[in-house]
């Protein structure tokens, strides 16, 4: 075939091809959506086609309209059928339900879709309008019944991006929750809510409904809401037991995902109560589904009965394809919408989604309890042995390879979630007494467990300086803590559970307190996930560049003696910790690094561990790394836990909820709150300078030990920002 009979056969098949690759393109963008619900963090590769899917579902079909308008203004006058797809492609670019938006900044965007909606229609009216030939009655039919779902469709999306954009959520026509209550005894309504919160009469509170704990408005950084608000959602929420918590969590991080990357918002179901349901947009809604759903089967069956030996035989079978294929994708819309999470009893999903359920049970929890990890020495490992990575270097891409090829994640969720639960618990329960007590606990980043534990003198100054620094000296103490030689055989502490597994914390054989140990490596790993992977949610200013100086650090630390490199992790751990303890030579570049390098401070601070007993060794450690993620999940914007959402759950999202229901004070709060200078409050009782007396909370007993970076937080907006 020549070059113009290559092009003749373009033409011809061109518009044929678009929209086979259209519905086919739909079909992916369904199993991508079904991959997004698993909440289960996808690869960055299978993001990038769920991406990619999700932004040819509108170029393929806009493309497939304007060569049929191309075709039709020709007159070549053998498209008749071509015709009767105008419509079908109207339904693909009103896009699957259950993924209207692939990340959050979508929905801001609807003004665009609006108008991409109107432009597409208009010309696929205009098409069928003016190259209709007549005389098919049954496909003219068929066409109609195909433009009513078609055009609902395209207008709808534009609809659904805008009611689940930030000034909609925040703007919304619910039942505003206030904040200011005149008959409230206390000015100061943190003050209020604190004294509700300790005193004897609190349980005694009405329990919070369902409604009470929609996290949604959360997401959008609103202010916290009244102290009676407050006091009914803690309370309801500290009788739950650690699986009720975290199911809890799971629930409202899963209808969150829904109310902001699917349709469901169309459906009314966002409101959590949902006495008011059916109301007049779900049945708007609902009945759009309907004429999805079906007409296309009806559309199917007039076609089947029109004149179709009249027409090509390809432009037949291709429309045979397009119209079964689309009816099919229509129809699992019932599926999707009933596959909601329901919490209220009475209201219940159709006999036949019960019927499939009663035989398909599914587990309770709806959400993978996976918590992503990194580890730097476990990455110096890997990029040893990878030759991919050695060819990137060569391209300099290393560092773009790195954040996008994970390490094995773990499945300890509800285990770590366990812990923070018990720890903000016994914060109300021995910690808060007053605001003052309050603001200490909340800005607790380890330092209340270096007290209580008796450490504060030696590793005190750990955790002066920038959060991100703190973080990763106690990442690389947490590790050589971990694979510290503590006499036990060497085949006591191998990784053979997951073998090839450079990221996934070890089985600890040696100890009677591995699992305390894995799950304190767990937490490590995660937060250095952040720190790298992740860094404007571990806190504004991270500076991802620290991890990349720790990693040559330790790349120039192993160089260090022979040249042969250790096959196993805890192999190049030991290692390090020969290097820096004494028994190897001081780095190339001199003592200055070699006194103060990153890698000698986290060894002096597993120093200090390594001669505590093992049961409190591990107990500090898992105390530290508690108050580290709760302090760092405090002060992330609700914002970007609700963009975190689009490409899997982060697990920092379950504390951050966590302390809200529990109390604790968000970044919103935080900023907005205000300095009560009361007549009669004495300075060292203000709850905005009362972090200066120690970080167990004791009145000054230790503050000549605290640190700089501890005491900087008596301005809370220089702490924030």
């Amino acid at each position: 075939m020549d070059v113009s009979g290559a092009v003749q056969w373009w033409e011809e098949w061109q518009l044929r091809i678009l929209v086979l690759a259209s519905v086919v393109n739909q079909g992916i963008l369904m199993l991508a959506s079904f991959f997004r619900k698993l909440h289960n963090r996808p690869s960055w590769f299978r993001q990038f086609l769920i991406w990619l899917a999700y932004l040819g579902s509108d170029a393929i079909a806009i493309y497939a309209l304007a060569t049929l308008f191309n075709r039709q203004k020709k007159h070549s006058g053998h498209g008749v059928l071509e015709v009767l797809w105008a419509p079908v492609l109207l339904i693909h670019l009103g896009g699957q339900d259950a993924i209207s938006a692939y990340n959050i900044e979508d929905n801001e965007l609807w003004t665009r879709h609006l108008l991409t909606s109107v432009s597409q229609v208009t010309v696929a009216v205009y098409v069928f309008c003016k190259s209709w030939p007549g005389g098919d009655k049954r496909l003219l039919q068929a066409a109609i019944l195909l433009f009513i779902p078609g055009i609902l469709k395209c207008f709808e999306k534009p609809l659904a991006l805008s009611r689940a954009s930030i000034n909609s959520l925040v703007s919304s026509d619910e039942p505003i929750l206030r904040s200011i209550d005149r008959s409230e005894a206390k000015i100061d309504p943190l003050e209020d809510f604190i004294e509700k919160a300790t005193s004897s009469a609190g349980p005694n509170d009405t329990p919070a409904t369902p409604a009470d704990f929609a996290p949604y408005k959360l997401f959008v950084d609103l202010a916290s809401p009244s102290p009676g608000h407050r006091m009914r959602m803690l309370m309801s929420f500290t009788a739950l037991d650690d699986i009720q918590a975290h199911r809890k969590l799971q629930f409202w991080l899963h209808q969150t995902f829904y109310l902001l990357y699917t349709k469901q918002k169309m459906f009314g179901r966002h409101g959590m109560d949902m006495d008011d349901y059916p109301n007049v947009r779900s049945i708007v809604s609902l009945f759009v589904r309907g004429l999805a759903m079906y007409l296309p089967f009806a559309a199917i069956a007039l076609f089947h009965q029109s004149h179709r030996e009249a027409y090509i035989k390809e432009d037949v079978v291709v429309t045979f394809i397009l119209l079964s294929c689309t009816a099919v994708l229509e129809f699992h819309v019932s599926f999707l919408n009933f596959d909601m999470p329901i919490e209220n009893p009475r209201i219940q999903r159709p006999k036949l989604w019960r019927v499939f359920e009663k035989k398909n049970p599914r587990p309770a929890s709806t959400i993978d309890s996976i918590v992503s990890q990194y580890n730097l020495i476990g990455l110096l490992v890997r990029n040893e042995h990878s030759k991919m990575m050695t060819i990137m270097g060569d391209f300099g891409c290393t560092d773009f390879l790195q954040q996008r090829w994970p390490m094995k994640s773990c499945r300890s969720s509800f285990k770590i979630t366990k812990v923070v639960f018990k720890y903000v618990k016994s914060g109300w329960d021995h910690h808060i007494s007053d605001v003052s007590t309050y603001r200490k606990f909340s800005d607790n980043r380890g330092q209340s467990t270096l007290e209580r534990q008796g450490c504060y003198q030696e590793l005190g100054w750990s955790l002066e300086g920038a959060f991100d620094e703190s973080v990763l000296l106690w990442h690389l103490a947490t590790d050589f803590c971990y694979y510290m030689d503590t006499g036990a055989s060497p085949s006591q502490c191998t990784q053979d559970s997951c073998p090839g597994v450079y990221a996934c914390p070890a089985w600890c054989k040696g100890s009677e307190h591995h699992e305390g140990a894995v799950l304190c490596r767990e937490m490590s790993n995660y937060m250095i996930y952040l720190l790298y992977v992740n860094p404007e949610m571990l806190m504004a200013g991270t500076r991802r560049n620290l991890f990349t100086a720790a990693y040559d650090e330790l790349k120039g630390t192993i160089v260090v003696g022979d040249n042969k490199s250790p096959v196993e992790e805890k192999d190049l751990t030991q290692r390090i910790i020969f290097a820096v303890d004494g028994g190897g030579s001081p780095p190339p570049d001199g003592t200055q690094r070699q006194q103060g390098g990153i890698t000698h401070l986290a060894w002096s601070i597993a120093k200090v561990l390594s001669g505590l007993p093992e049961e409190k060794m591990w107990n500090v450690i898992q105390g530290v790394w508690v108050e580290m993620i709760c302090f760092s999940a405090a002060r992330c914007r609700g914002y970007l836990h609700a963009k975190g959402l689009a490409t899997g759950v982060e697990y920092l999202s379950y504390v951050w909820l966590l302390q809200y229901y529990m109390g604790m004070e968000t970044l919103a709060a935080k900023l907005q709150k205000v300095d009560h200078h009361r007549k009669g409050v004495a300075h060292g009782d203000d709850p905005l300078t009362s972090h200066a007396t120690g970080p167990s909370g004791s009145s000054g007993a230790h503050a000549e030990g605290q640190s700089a970076g501890y005491r900087a937080s008596e301005d809370p907006m220089e702490e924030i920002l």
